[in-house]
């Protein structure tokens, strides 16, 4: 169930853990981490892996947890390679498929490799033309290029989660899982509490700081 606005309010700080690129052989192991830590997050999946895994996709909404677009291909050649209709393409189609599949319907998007430099002005009109909202991150943990090195992902999350409301950029990666519960741990022993993406209390977080996503 996403948290009621009175939720948001009495809460002082929040943190958004966000994973990238799946579903794939990780995400249920993460799954399982944030069941036994009660823990709510919110899965920016990719289109092509949705339909080969529906029962993890299934299981990402039931346990209350948001789903975001993360586009079909993840190709940034296709996506940005020429005007914004291929990008606009793709969310639609993953859209249609989320909800084919389970019955989800979700305008939240997560641009491959982020709207930093890709998405000028005719991108952001796109979308915000077809009523997408669109999510960056504000704490990068690298953890796609910290291989079998959790302790670096951990450590990062203690130098820069500082505000009071942090989307973190994760991966599905086994580095990730290895690193994940002390990540819970420690966000909370800072105060915050740890919630999926709430599309009825929307906060802008886009590298171009464009108030229409």
């Amino acid at each position: 169930m996403i948290a009621g606005e009175a939720e948001l309010r009495d809460t002082k700080k929040v943190a958004y853990l966000t994973f990238d690129d799946g579903p794939n052989r990780y995400t249920t192991q993460i799954l399982n981490i944030l069941q036994k830590k009660q823990a709510k997050a919110t899965f920016f999946l990719i289109g092509s892996q949705v339909q080969r895994r529906k029962d993890i996709v299934s299981r990402i909404a039931q346990e209350g947890h948001y789903i975001g677009l993360h586009s079909m291909s993840h190709d940034p050649k296709k996506l940005y390679g020429g005007t914004p209709d291929s990008l606009i393409q793709e969310m639609e189609q993953e859209k249609a498929l989320l909800n084919s599949l389970i019955g989800y319907n979700t305008d939240l998007i997560r641009v491959p490799y982020g709207s930093m430099p890709y998405l000028n002005d005719h991108y952001r009109d796109a979308l915000s033309h077809h009523h997408f909202k669109m999510w960056d991150w504000t704490v990068d943990t690298n953890d796609w290029e910290n291989k079998h090195k959790p302790f670096v992902i951990i450590q990062t999350i203690r130098k820069h989660a500082n505000d009071r409301e942090e989307v973190i950029l994760l991966h599905d990666k086994q580095t990730t899982v290895q690193a994940l519960p002390q990540i819970i741990d420690y966000l909370r022993s800072k105060g915050y509490t740890l919630l999926e993406y709430n599309p009825y209390h929307h906060i802008r977080v886009n590298f171009w700081k464009d108030e229409r996503l």
